[in-house]
């Protein structure tokens, strides 16, 4: 876990209850930032920290959480941020990746 220390120093992400970016404040703040592979595959071991942890996906969390059946743990809040910062990442390269390939 000590990557992700310094991926959050990097890119100073921190997510509470009160301050879980809106989809355009997240966007701008990741075109703001440089995410070196490494910073990249630190997140991704975060996740499956969590995942590890709780013994669930994040996608089965992120439904559970929606439904209402977990709590506003702030270590629960910290896994929804970083899933949606990994799933606009994920996004993100998925689409230069096709633009790159594209006739």
């Amino acid at each position: 876990m000590g990557h992700w220390a310094d991926m959050r120093e990097m890119i100073d992400l921190e997510f509470t209850h009160e301050n879980i970016p809106s989809s355009d404040e997240l966007e701008e703040l990741l075109q703001k930032s440089v995410m070196p592979i490494d910073g990249l595959l630190a997140l991704y071991e975060q996740l499956h920290f969590f995942e590890l942890k709780y013994e669930m996906r994040s996608s089965e969390f992120i439904m559970r959480y929606a439904n209402g059946e977990l709590d506003d743990d702030p270590e629960l809040i910290q896994w929804i941020g970083l899933y949606h910062v990994t799933e606009v990442l994920r996004l993100r390269m998925q689409n230069a990746l096709c633009r790159t390939s594209s006739p």
